[in-house]
């Protein structure tokens, strides 16, 4: 059998099908640009019908349509259907993996409950190649995350290939401002730290076998907190660590390293592990009042370590997605040169001072800058609407997803006098299109 079999016999695709309850004609699309755009014209418009809103929507909206728009009045009247996630508050999950599957199967988890909460991930022990972590990186974009990631060790195995040891990585919302990770490797252990939403964050990592350097159980990693509490300069901001020691809160020299850095130990006085009898991943914060709620254990598994999670304070976060409409589309006339041009919206600005009320409000403290920004804005459509009237030619139409009124302006066969009231713009017959 040849490897082209069937080939002849493909069909093209037609394309999606839309069911004809779905489709939207031109008067239903009017219509549901002003129930959601202008929702007064709409009623004056059903009372001229002499029907009511409700009616207009059934005979004219798709059902789609209608469930947008009723979506849309639940919002406007404090309801809202699916409010999504807190946004004064940030969760804090640290597990350790254990492996790159364990990275995986948190990563399914995040996507799952991105929709409920903005939350960051520290993990410990992922033991990623080169590879895996370019594909996490791909992966975790796809799911609306970012994944940063240190390296452990490597060693070989018995037949000689790399083994990667350790490992630490943070998985964070994209939704959440966050900074380039700073990440530090000490004899065996790992420590990454970034800042986000105002708060540095920092993962770390210390196998068993790096206590027992001088008897002194922790110090390899302390060094490295050590180092990193000096760089950063985290005396004067908030910082939240986790991770996994290997080692109680209450055992060797990395808890005096905390206390001596200002930190405070959350811990939740239970085994870490899902069959252990040691509480080994703990959390340390500078800053208690910033902290919503004490860790807490996650009954989903991910490798043999519970995951805990952690809520810490944030400053609220609009997280609406708007888009915005298009403005007007202000070209250069082709008839003029770009140097002619450049000249004319000069002399316009000058001449009619439209500068003077942008400087005003820029002088005055009590004026907001995003009022003086749409006042500039206002001043240029203006010096836009003045140049393409004194070259006699139509301005390019304003670009915009709601329905409005266009009054043509005169052309160079009928120039307007400018003692009398024959031939402006304003005694035109105004026509009304639909713009796109």
């Amino acid at each position: 059998m040849k490897g082209n079999f069937g080939k002849t016999q493909a069909k093209k695709c037609p394309g999606e099908v839309v069911s004809p309850d779905n489709r939207v004609s031109p008067q239903g699309l009017v219509w549901y640009r002003l129930r959601t755009k202008e929702p007064g014209t709409a009623m004056q418009i059903a009372a001229l019908w002499n029907t009511q809103v409700s009616t207009a929507d059934s005979m004219l909206l798709t059902p789609k349509q209608l469930l947008d728009l009723k979506k849309s009045t639940l919002v406007e009247q404090g309801i809202e259907p699916n409010p999504g996630p807190g946004t004064a508050k940030m969760h804090v999950y640290t597990v350790n993996t254990q492996s790159g599957n364990g990275v995986w199967a948190l990563l399914d988890f995040a996507a799952a409950i991105r929709n409920q909460e903005l939350c960051v991930f520290g993990l410990q022990e992922t033991r990623l190649s080169p590879g895996e972590t370019n594909a996490l990186h791909r992966a975790a974009k796809k799911r609306g995350f970012k994944f940063f990631h240190t390296s452990g060790p490597v060693s070989a195995d018995r037949w000689n290939a790399d083994r990667y040891n350790g490992g630490v990585a943070w998985l964070v919302d994209r939704r959440l401002r966050s900074s380039v990770p700073h990440g530090l490797c000490g004899n065996s252990s790992q420590l990454m730290g970034l800042w986000v939403e105002g708060w540095f964050l920092s993962t770390y990592y210390a196998p068993p076998d790096s206590h027992h350097h001088d008897n002194h159980p922790g110090l390899d990693l302390g060094h490295l907190v050590h180092q990193l509490y000096i760089e950063q300069g985290l005396h004067a901001f908030p910082w939240f660590m986790c991770g996994d020691s290997n080692i109680t809160p209450d055992e060797g020299i990395l808890p005096e390293v905390f206390s001596m850095l200002g930190g405070t130990i959350l811990a939740i006085h239970e085994p870490t592990r899902w069959n252990g009898t040691r509480e080994i991943d703990w959390n340390v914060t500078n800053c208690v009042g910033g902290i919503l709620s004490n860790p807490c254990k996650v009954q989903c598994y991910f490798a043999d370590h519970i995951a805990l999670r952690t809520e810490l304070s944030i400053t609220p976060k609009d997280l609406q997605v708007r888009v915005l409409q298009k403005g007007p589309a202000w070209t250069k006339p082709q008839h003029l040169t770009s140097e002619e041009w450049t000249q004319l919206l000069a002399q316009i600005w000058d001449n009619n001072e439209l500068a003077a009320p942008v400087d005003a409000a820029l002088a005055d403290p009590s004026v907001s800058i995003n009022t003086v920004w749409e006042l500039f804005n206002k001043q240029v459509n203006r010096l836009m609407k003045l140049a393409f009237q004194q070259v006699l030619v139509d301005p390019p139409l304003v670009r915009s997803s709601v329905l409005s009124v266009t009054v043509p302006l005169p052309t160079k066969s009928k120039v307007p006098c400018p003692n009398c009231r024959v031939g402006l713009p304003g005694e035109l017959t105004p026509s009304f299109s639909e713009e796109t």
